[in-house]
């Protein structure tokens, strides 16, 4: 303990010496090192004497390690002495004391007294004994005793004798803190034990003053009677004042100096002078020794800190402190200059380096807190520097020392500190005052080593410095500390929080993220995926019940921010911070939500940027910092400002100025139509040489508002942006009055004000959700199915969309669509331009409409509105203006804008659009409403029905709106105009023109009329089954026919159902057939027959045909059925089109899967062709030729097609050109590799090197160009569909420098196939073979090559280094050393798609002692002897994936398995086991497995891998094969992967136990997967137990007591005891046990014994023997013990046990003896004894078996004994 006292010497004036300090981690340091340059205090060294005065610099200034220490411990001091600091206390043996003699100091207390002292008592205090008294003749005073506990004594002034015990009870031998104090004022006497509140109770008036003399460890009353301490006393004081809590915790901690304010007596015992100790306080009440009170070098832990010093410690220790984020942190500042002001700064570890540097200082410091020593009181602010409450620390500054608790229990807000209880953080605490003293203290957050935690990181960044909270809900948090959990993310991304073990796990916890410290602005939590549940997501709360949890974090980047420069006089700001409050109803507040991130600093330069989530109102509120050179500091300015901040990224430069003088304007902003415009630049600029700028927006109203600097400036505002041409007012300042209001009306540009982003899809799809049969096609682009080039509307580029084919949709649709925010009552116009080509027009019912879908804030669907559709009626190849009309409905708060294409039927037809326009209309607010209810035939509400409105002329089309669940509708439509209105269950996704009969009924709406309407929809979804009519006619003649049969086909339930009709005189037709079905029309006539399109019918559809046919003796006609070639299943939808000339037919497959097309012209058909297609299908091509098409004949051409996609062609041409001169070179070749089918294409250029090369587009390829005399080139491309890339390839002459030479063996033999490698000195590889004669030629540019030559029967020759110049020729000859005899091998299977094997697959393993190739075999095996080492392998077959492994595997004399799986272009591949064999050395159930990772081709990468374990247990006949779950696996683009994975048994002598396991690899898809094919292995325990140690015996009358050391194998199993009788000397297993002792009663005292004890794992592995002990027959007899005294029942042996223990007692006589087994229910288990034993020591064994035999569970038994009048009952405990 250091308690020495130290103050700065004192120059003549009385000031302090000036010294600079180097502070660095809390200790102060001269700067030059080891040298002062200060008097050094010494105590008279002119005479030689150089020790050192108390106060010296040089004390403690020494070198710091603690090596160096001084011999009291503390660290050493400079010169060559050392001052003594060492610590005593003062020592009472019962019959020492000390007296110290009155005078008036302790005699007058004027209302207060304070006692306060460290004691140890060390003698039993059965009565209490006097630390300190002043009690003598009467009156007494005041005294302390101890006994158990402490007792505290005051006589007041009006004769009362008070005195109580405390509560606390103290522990004996042990430093204990004790103080008392009174004060008049409150009138109670208060108890403190170790810093804490004991008791207190009230009394009344002064303290007594007397004159009596006061006892240190003696107590004198009136009567003489003593009462003397036994133990130790120290930092004993005695004060006249009162002190709370925090003085007394200030009190316990500190040393004192006895210069204190208030201070009567202090005695510290440090003066080591046997006959007087001496008071530091300045009234020198020393004490008088009586009897030998002695110094004892054992004190108590108080700080080490030294006062006169700036000194600030953490946790009492020093510099840095640990603590768990339960723990309280307690600072000490110990001080001089007792007015001085403290002032803290808090950095953050933002780098994760341990050290305060620029990083932290500039990113991350916590608002000032400052502590002045005038009031004694702390001021605590929290993050924005808002003082949330004063924590008293020390209420006597006169001390000079404050220990200041921080910790919610401690009256500190939690918010405010928050910083503390953020596990895994590191803060730095600086702690400075105006002197130049600082220092700095490291505070480390950990967890609680708790074993319920939540662990994970963040995705798909490593975003460190993230809280994560996880707030247990309702009263459930940590009941000790009241606080959520909290940890932060580190560098990497991971973080971990810790939940304390004690919490109550049943309740639910809330997790959420927050970024404090700002250091991810740009990212908001978008989800959490929990680990622990199979990859399923969840939602707060999550419900914890102990145990481990993972959760990941995944974010998303906000889109919106608003950055520029806060100037503060003109002048950029030099830090500060700005936040974004919310606006909600004219109250602001901060949220700092998931979503929001509201809150960012200003860096030194004065710019900002901040990002939020979506446009809303804020208020901002900056604070700028800027130097004030006039007060050498800095200052800071701020202001608030209401905005409304826009969607998109803004420049927003703020302005504050020391004029507080601002007036706020505001105003609206319009187009010259009125209509509002959101979003819209609102600037003030000021004039000359103020030259501040102000800027808001305009909001969904076009509103704007803004706060301007008055007194004398003049601005011009300024509206405007993007789409409009802005307008200026000038405002003279003097002029303006607070509420000002000013209008602009803008004039759209030639953007032109369109709440549509991107409408002409110039940047492509930014800003739009579109369907996947989509695309922006650009001017010039040629279109689908025709030779012509695109021309966009307006700009370079346009939208298109086309049906879905091939799906079991009724109605397939596709769309376009954009999110607009909107209210409800708004109008708005919607406009686009579309067109469709003659080659791609739209056929039949399929329609494009423009659509608005209205939306609730929760994202429920409100309503539709669409236009008039646009189909094959509208001409071709022209571009047409389409209109919508629509207003907002109740709750809606966003709508979805753009349009939706309609495939009926699987017809064809594509749309292009172009330049979308969204403008709310404010002329036309004409509004009438449609509401009431929708029942259904039992009149019940119909939820989520469908509502139909359209009006006469169809210029307001509501397609549909939705019932609530009460049935309710409420529909906002254009006035003054006709509806159709009516009701529907299901939706109706195309448009019809004809209402009469189809279940509408009519309204007509004048404008402001509310129609209240019910309607009423049957159970079959509406009113009317569709309607089907129509006419029939000759094609040629256009007469009508009558009598011709009309045939409706139509699948029900699998069975083909039809429905005729006859057409009458007029050719006419009509009939009602059943709705929502697809039908098949015939029609059948003498002399005719046909087949229409097939159509879908809804119900209340009305469907109008015209029918021509002609005759059978005219048309030739093909039909026939449309197939999938593997299964023979029907293809719905798939086309047919028949080219006979310049005509066409066209039909397509409906519910029969047949088709039929006629040429009326079939003599045309000779250069015609037959084609079909189908979504997902190859087309199939039929010359028409090859038919032999006759008029009035049919021919049946039945198809069956294969899955897959036509290819799409492409071109690549250009020309080869020589390098050197640039010319032509003729006769090149080109090819071209796909690596997505492994095709290749050729071509040889012309005689002037041009190349034109037809291929397949979409696809990567290698492209390779060689010609004789040229080095070869390859170059890698995409080429898209229908692209023609132009590709000029620029060749080098071919080398003239040549390696050449022969190869032989040792015998001088020629060896042919030698491969020989060139490597130049950029690492580029090149090689060739030796011939039959042994004989190789390279030719290679000059430079430096590594050569290497491998052959497979030989080792590796190579030259590291040869150098070759140019056009030389060196010849180099090698001779190789055969491989007689091989180590081991490399041996595996190659596997391709869907686990099939790969043949002649090409292997190369190598390295440079050996380099060997081979080829898999026909069943995909290959086997390599290789010599011992590391290999490199390589894998290559053509079409496949080229594979290179380094390091792969290691032979060391052993067979390595090695497989591996190869990628086919294209095709996804699952991964391959390629490795699972025993870990070697370890304790089993374990083994090593390799995997190669598969190939997910167009599926994108596999984003994990799991890992399966075969089920072992025995399954009956025909059950499913069984997996359990091993282990998750992320993708990390290796080559392999390697896992360790767990067994569930281990092979033994027994037999092979095989473990099965299979990796499977998933996709983004969660039903999209791919397994790998299992393989099994064995593991093996091969690691042997322990010999136990510490094997010792005891003997005792008839029994051998052996013990050993317990195992702490985690795969023991058991021990085996043998017993050797050295008679016959056989050994055998005497008893098997799980516990570490085994008493043996079946011995023979007449023989001697050997024992010793073996280890058995789970394996059955068994250690070595222990030590063997012999015990002689003589130590197992002794006569004199056969008789017991007493009755006697022993603690059976072994306990707890299995299978078996043993049972001793003992009886003195003769006794009936019953010895009885119990359950712990009472249940009698087992008899062991019944009946007459004569007098001895017995012992009985129990094999824990009832009394039927069968065995027992394991448990706690009763087993009780009575012998006579003896009765006794003990436990034991039975394990299984």
């Amino acid at each position: 303990m250091q308690k020495a006292f130290k103050s700065k010497e004192k120059s003549p004036d009385g000031t302090t010496s000036p010294t600079t300090f180097d502070v660095s981690h809390g200790t102060a340091r001269d700067n030059n090192v080891n040298n002062i340059d200060m008097d050094p205090m010494m105590n008279n060294p002119w005479d030689g004497d150089f020790t050192l005065q108390d106060g010296s610099p040089c004390i403690d200034s020494g070198h710091p390690d603690d090596f160096y220490n001084d011999l009291d411990g503390s660290r050493s001091d400079m010169g060559a002495y050392y001052f003594d600091q060492s610590s005593f206390s003062m020592e009472f043996n019962g019959d020492s004391h000390l007296r110290v003699n009155n005078n008036p100091s302790i005699s007058n207390f004027d209302g207060e007294l304070s006692i306060s002292a460290w004691v140890k008592i060390t003698g039993e205090q059965e009565t209490h004994r006097n630390i300190i008294s002043k009690t003598g003749a009467p009156p007494q005073s005041f005294s302390l005793s101890a006994g158990n506990v402490f007792r505290p004594h005051v006589r007041s002034q009006n004769g009362t004798w008070y005195n109580f015990d405390g509560t606390i009870p103290i522990e004996h031998n042990t430093w204990t803190h004790v103080a008392f104090s009174y004060s008049e004022n409150d009138g109670l006497l208060s108890l403190y034990v170790n810093g804490q509140f004991d008791s207190s109770i009230s009394i009344s008036g002064s303290v007594n003053n007397n004159n009596a003399d006061m006892y240190i460890g003696h107590n004198v009353n009136g009567n003489g009677n003593a009462g003397n301490f036994i133990g130790l006393v120290d930092e004993l004081s005695i004060w006249n004042r009162a002190f709370n809590n925090d003085d007394i915790h200030s009190l316990m901690n500190l040393s004192l100096s006895g210069e204190e304010e208030n201070l009567l007596g202090y005695w510290n015992f440090n003066d080591e002078d046997n006959s007087m100790v001496y008071d530091l306080s300045p009234y020198g009440n020393h004490a008088e020794n009586i009897n030998g009170a002695g110094y004892s070098t054992d004190t108590p832990p108080v700080m080490n800190a030294t006062l006169g010093e700036f000194d600030f410690l953490v946790n009492g220790s020093g510099s840095s402190a640990v603590i768990s984020y339960r723990d309280p942190l307690d600072l000490t500042f110990v001080h001089e200059n007792y007015s001085d002001t403290i002032y803290f700064e808090v950095f953050r570890d933002m780098n994760f380096n341990g050290q305060l540097d620029d990083e932290d200082y500039n990113w991350y410091k916590h608002p000032d807190w400052s502590w002045s020593a005038d009031n004694g009181i702390i001021s605590v602010v929290d993050q924005g520097g808002i003082q949330v409450g004063n924590h008293i620390g020390d209420n006597n500054p006169g001390l000079g020392i404050t220990s200041l608790r921080l910790g919610m229990n401690e009256g500190i807000d939690q918010w405010a500190w928050i910083w503390i209880y953020i596990q895994n953080s590191t803060y730095f605490i600086k702690a400075y005052d105006h002197h130049g003293n600082e220092n700095i203290v490291s505070i480390q957050i950990t967890g609680s080593a708790s074993e319920n935690y939540i662990s994970g990181r963040t995705h798909p960044g490593e975003y460190s410095n993230l809280v994560v909270e996880v707030m247990p809900e309702g009263d459930s948090i940590d009941s000790e500390y009241d606080m959520p959990y909290l940890a932060s993310t580190g560098y990497d991304g991971n973080y971990h929080i810790d939940l304390f073990d004690s919490v109550d796990f049943s309740y639910d916890y809330n997790f959420a993220v927050f970024d404090p410290f700002f250091s991810n602005n740009q990212v908001a939590i978008d989800y959490q995926e929990h680990q622990n549940s199979g990859m399923d997501w969840f939602n707060n709360p999550l419900n914890i019940y102990g145990g481990t949890y993972g959760i990941d974090l995944f974010f998303t980047e906000l889109e919106n921010s608003i950055a520029g420069n806060v100037y503060v006089n003109h002048h950029n700001a030099e830090g500060g911070f700005l936040e974004l409050l919310i606006h909600d109803n004219y109250y602001y507040y901060g949220e700092d939500s998931l979503y929001f991130e509201n809150y960012t600093y200003i860096n030194e330069d004065g710019s900002y940027q901040i990002w939020y989530d979506e446009p809303r109102y804020v208020r901002y509120v900056v604070c700028g910092q800027y130097w004030d050179g006039n007060y050498n500091q800095y200052e800071e300015r701020c202001k608030e400002q209401d905005m409304f901040l826009p969607g998109g990224d803004h420049h927003v430069d703020i302005h504050i100025t020391d004029n507080e003088l601002m007036y706020q304007i505001n105003g609206t902003v319009r187009d010259t139509m009125g209509n509002p415009i959101y979003g819209a630049e609102v600037t003030a600029y000021a004039h000359e040489e103020y030259s501040s700028r102000e800027r808001t927006f305009s909001d969904w109203d076009g509103n704007f508002t803004m706060m301007l600097y008055g007194d004398g400036i003049n601005y011009d505002l300024e509206a405007g942006g993007d789409g409009w041409i802005g307008n200026m007012y000038y405002i003279d300042s003097y002029q303006i009055e607070m509420g000002d209001h000013f209008e602009f009306y803008l004039e759209p540009s030639e953007s032109g004000g369109n709440l549509i982003y991107n409408g002409g899809f110039e940047e492509g799809f930014n800003g739009w959700w579109h369907h996947e049969n989509s695309m922006v096609i650009g001017t010039g682009m040629t279109m689908w199915n025709s030779d012509q080039s695109f021309e966009a509307f307006e700009g370079d580029s346009s939208f298109k969309f086309w049906g879905v084919y091939n799906t079991d949709l009724d109605f397939p649709v596709t769309h376009v669509l954009q999110e607009v925010e909107v209210q409800p009552g708004m109008h708005f116009d919607l406009s686009a331009w579309l067109n469709h080509h003659e080659h791609d027009f739209i056929e039949g019912e399929n329609n494009a409409v423009l659509s608005i879908h209205y939306y609730s804030e929760n994202w429920e669907l409100l309503s539709w509105n669409i236009s008039l559709p646009f189909d094959g009626g509208y001409n071709v190849n022209e571009w047409h203006q389409m209109h919508l009309n629509s207003i907002a409905p109740e709750n809606a708060f966003r709508a979805m804008v753009g349009a939706f294409y309609t495939q009926v039927n699987n017809q064809n037809g594509g749309v292009y659009i172009d330049e979308f326009m969204l403008q709310e209309n404010h002329d036309d607010q004409s509004t009438s409403y449609f509401e009431g209810f929708v029942y259904d035939e039992n009149g019940e509400p119909v939820n989520d029905g469908k509502v139909y409105l359209i009006a006469d002329d169809q210029s307001y089309i509501v397609w549909p709106a939705f019932t609530d669940s009460s049935g309710y509708y409420n529909i906002p439509v254009k006035g003054d105009r006709g509806y159709f209105i009516s009701a529907s269950r299901s939706m109706n996704l195309f448009h019809t023109s004809d209402f009469q009969g189809s279940g509408f009924e009519y309204q007509y709406a004048n404008n402001g009329d509310n129609h209240y309407l019910d309607l009423y929809i049957s159970s079959d979804n509406n009113n009317e089954d569709p309607i089907v009519e129509g006419w029939l006619r000759d094609w040629y003649t256009g007469e009508h026919l009558s009598d011709a049969t009309i045939l409706f086909a139509y699948d029900q339930d699998g069975e083909l159902q039809t429905i005729e009709e006859v057409t009458d005189a007029d050719g006419y037709f009509m009939t009602q057939v059943p709705a929502d079905r697809e039908y098949d029309l015939f029609i059948y006539k003498d002399g005719y027959w046909a087949e229409h399109d097939a159509f879908y019918l809804s119900y209340g559809d009305h469907y109008v045909l015209e029918i021509g046919i002609a005759p059978l003796n005219m048309a030739a006609r093909v039909y026939g059925s449309v197939t999938d070639v593997n299964n023979g299943d029907i293809i719905h939808g798939a086309e047919a089109v028949l080219h006979c000339g310049d005509s066409e037919d066209w039909d397509h497959t409906g519910a029969l899967g047949t088709y039929r097309v006629f040429s009326y012209y079939p003599e045309n058909c000779e250069d015609g062709m037959l084609s079909v297609w189908a979504d997902g299908y190859q087309t199939q091509h039929y010359p028409a030729g090859d038919i032999d098409l006759q008029a009035g004949e049919s021919i049946t051409i039945n198809i069956a097609m294969e899955e897959g996609n036509d290819p799409e062609p492409a071109v690549i041409l250009g020309r080869i050109h020589a390098a050197s001169s640039g010319d032509g070179i003729a006769y090149a070749q080109v090819n071209a590799y796909s690596h997505n089918t492994g095709d290749t294409y050729g071509v040889e250029a012309d005689s002037d090197g041009h190349y034109f090369l037809e291929l397949i587009g979409d696809q990567d390829y290698s492209v390779q160009v060689t010609a004789e005399g040229f080095n070869e080139v390859y170059e890698d491309h995409f080429i898209g569909a229908y692209d023609s890339l132009f590709l000029d390839f620029y060749l080098d002459d071919a080398p003239q420098s040549r390696f050449f030479g022969y190869v032989t063996n040792t015998n001088g033999d020629s060896l042919s196939d030698v491969r020989v490698y060139f490597q130049d000195q950029n690492g580029n590889w090149s090689s060739t073979r030796t011939d039959g004669f042994g004989h190789y030629s390279k030719y290679v540019y000059p430079g430096n090559y590594e050569i290497i030559f491998a052959n497979n029967d030989y080792y590796v020759f190579q030259f590291d280094s040869v150098f070759i110049h140019e056009d030389e020729e060196r010849h180099i000859d090698v001779t190789l050393e055969q491989i007689y005899e091989f180590d081991g091998a490399v041996a595996g299977i190659v596997y391709g798609e869907n686990g099939s094997t790969l043949s002649d697959v090409y292997i190369n393993a190598f390295n440079y002692t050996y380099d060997v190739t081979a080829h898999s075999n026909e069943d995909g095996v290959f086997y390599i002897e290789l010599v011992n080492g590391t290999y490199d392998i390589e894998f290559w077959k053509e079409g496949y994936e080229y594979v290179y492994i380094p390091d792969a595997f290691t032979v060391e004399n052993n067979i390595v398995t090695y497989d591996m799986s190869l990628v086919q272009p294209g095709v996804s591949q699952p991964p391959v086991i390629v490795h699972l064999e025993d870990v070697p050395n370890d304790q089993g159930r374990q083994l090593d497995m390799a995997w190669s990772p598969g190939d997910p081709q167009d599926l994108g990468a596999y984003p994990f891998y799991s890992v399966w374990r075969e089920r072992n247990e025995d399954l009956p006949p025909g059950a499913p094969q069984l997996w359990h779950f091993i282990s998750m696996v992320p993708y990390h683009e290796f080559d392999l992967y390697n896992m360790i994975v767990p067994t569930l048994g281990d092979s033994t002598d027994e037999g092979l136990f095989m473990s099965t396991f299979m990796v499977t690899a998933h996709t983004d898809d969660p039903a999209v997967f791919f397994d790998s094919s299992p393989v099994s292995s064995y593991s093996i325990d091969n690691i042997f137990p322990a010999v136990p140690d510490s094997f010792s015996v005891m003997t005792s009358v008839g029994e051998v007591s052996l013990s050993w050391s317990s195992s702490v194998a985690e795969d023991f199993a058991y021990y085996n005891i043998y017993r050797n009788s050295l008679m016959d000397d056989q050994p055998a297993i005497v008893f098997t046990t799980i516990s570490s002792s085994y008493v043996d009663t079946e011995v023979d005292a007449s023989l001697n014994y050997e024992y010793w004890v073996t280890a058995v794992d789970h394996s059955g592995n068994e250690s070595n023997a222990s030590v063997v002990l012999e015990v002689s027959g003589s130590m197992l007899s002794t006569v004199a013990d056969l008789i017991p005294e007493v009755y006697a029942l022993n603690q059976n042996y072994p306990n707890p046990f299995n299978p078996s223990t043993q049972i001793r007692y003992a009886l003195p006589e003769q006794s009936q003896v019953v010895l009885t087994v119990y359950d712990m229910l009472g249940r009698k288990v087992r008899t062991l004894v019944n009946g007459v034993q004569d007098a001895g020591y017995r012992t009985v064994m129990w094999n824990a078996t009832s009394d039927m035999g069968t065995p027992v569970s394991a448990g706690m038994y009763i087993y009780t004994i009575r012998a006579n009048e003896f009765y006794q009952v003990k436990k034991m405990i039975l394990l299984k």
